[in-house]
């Protein structure tokens, strides 16, 4: 995941904060907030979020949206707050620690989850792998996490809000193609 301009995508959707870009390797987050769903669209080189199937251009041409996660986590490789975009394969994971005997969990895990990349753009491969021990949020990430956070339901929504159809086909609010498998 990684945006080009980052700065402007922040201002524009309103997040406060950076997006966390899944690099090649170990990724090591603590999962912050629920896991929001939405649905996206790749078209026109583009990937574009759905703002529903009723007044949606690109569902009724016939095009599917791909279901997208959204939620907030701190990056532990430089401790920061970042919205985590993320697809229904590392979803599907989550929910089976989640389900699991040995990593169960009501809300939000209790410890840390690695989710290791292998490839680029669409040829990416993702695994998530939860830490051993249930580890305590101090005191200063839930200072910082609160500082920044914002329901991931109002991002999205502000990130529907800015979606603008001309002659069938998104415009203004476009988001850029974005690897989220």
């Amino acid at each position: 995941m990684s945006f080009k301009n980052e700065e402007e995508i922040n201002k524009k959707y309103n997040t406060g904060g950076d997006w966390l870009s899944l690099k090649e390797g170990a990724n090591r987050v603590r999962v912050m907030s629920d896991c929001v769903d939405y649905g996206s669209h790749y078209s026109i080189g583009k990937s574009v979020i759905c703002i529903g199937k009723e007044h949606c251009v690109l569902c009724k041409k016939g095009l599917e949206p791909k279901v997208q996660f959204l939620s907030w986590v701190i990056d532990r490789a430089d401790g920061k707050i970042k919205l985590f975009r993320f697809g229904y394969k590392i979803y599907k994971q989550l929910m089976a620690y989640k389900k699991s005997e040995d990593y169960a969990f009501d809300e939000l895990p209790a410890y840390d989850i690695t989710v290791n990349r292998v490839g680029t753009g669409k040829n990416s491969e993702y695994t998530v792998v939860p830490a051993r021990k249930n580890t305590e949020i101090t005191d200063a990430e839930k200072d910082l996490f609160m500082k920044k956070y914002k329901d991931p339901n109002e991002i999205i929504d502000g990130m529907k809000a800015k979606v603008v159809f001309t002659e069938n086909e998104p415009e203004e609010g476009e988001e850029e193609e974005i690897d989220t498998e």
